[in-house]
């Protein structure tokens, strides 16, 4: 498991490395900077992240042996989202005077970026559907945020999932369901099909999640997170912290004094 630690002193942001079967964390960054939006390569042996330094933007990708290179350098603020089941690409989103858009590196060949999505609205949390055919993203172009499917790479076609607002979409292994949380937090399922064409079915609310509110405007975190057969979730959650302590003030105390020495 990837995740990102936040000192709370320094408020300093690094990436972390959590070894499920032996419970162990270890450190993964240690340069300057904030860093944040880790996310794995499809093989499991490098780990794709952003860091922000004084006059730029860098996005890195550093193996499990600690070797790490710059695959991208930008003015703009740039966040990787997922990377394609093949390694061909990483999608990432990035600012610009078209707000929030949705971006493609290419891992292979000439690994010039280029725009996916460049629209007067923000596009965010691009993911690549299983068979690499189709990216789940969420828009704001309704007037809230929504999900929607469009198609890769020709980019023909589109297909709202979401009707009452949607956050997070994420695929389930095999490409025939799709999750999101609603605006409320409500984690939800749509089965879809993605061959030949794709075709959406009806969505079923699964369960709430406690505090989604608080991250469903967040830039780098991400709420949760499915197991390949849909079935296990992992929720990012606050931490339950102990309960205040009271303080109790007495006003006019002095005078109370006076009247009953």
């Amino acid at each position: 498991m990837v995740l990102l630690q936040v000192d709370p002193e320094t408020l300093a942001s690094d990436i972390w490395t959590y070894d499920i079967v032996r419970k162990n964390m270890s450190r993964f960054t240690f340069n300057p900077g904030q860093h944040y939006a880790p996310y794995w390569s499809p093989d499991g042996t490098s780990v794709f992240f952003s860091t922000s330094r004084v006059t730029d933007y860098v996005m890195y990708q550093k193996s499990l042996t600690g070797a790490e290179k710059i695959i991208v350098t930008d003015t703009d603020w740039i966040r990787p989202t997922d990377c394609s089941s093949d390694g061909k690409f990483l999608v990432y989103i990035k600012t610009s005077v078209t707000d929030h858009d949705v971006w493609m590196l290419p891992l292979e060949g000439n690994k010039k970026a280029f725009p996916y999505l460049r629209t007067p609205f923000q596009e965010w949390d691009a993911q690549f559907s299983p068979d690499n055919k189709w990216i789940a993203y969420t828009s704001n172009e309704s007037g809230k945020r929504e999900v929607y499917v469009q198609s890769f790479p020709s980019g023909n076609g589109k297909w709202q999932i979401s009707t009452t607002g949607g956050l997070y979409p994420r695929w389930r292994r095999d490409g025939k369901e799709l999750f999101y949380s609603t605006l409320d937090g409500k984690l939800t399922a749509v089965s879809v099909q993605i061959t030949p064409t794709f075709t959406v079915g009806s969505a079923i609310s699964l369960f709430s999640i406690t505090n989604a509110a608080t991250y469903a405007e967040s830039d780098d975190i991400t709420l949760y997170d499915v197991s390949p057969d849909g079935q296990h979730f992992l929720l990012n959650a606050p931490a339950e912290t102990a309960k205040p302590s009271y303080i109790i003030l007495a006003l006019n105390w002095a005078d109370q004094l006076q009247k009953n020495p």
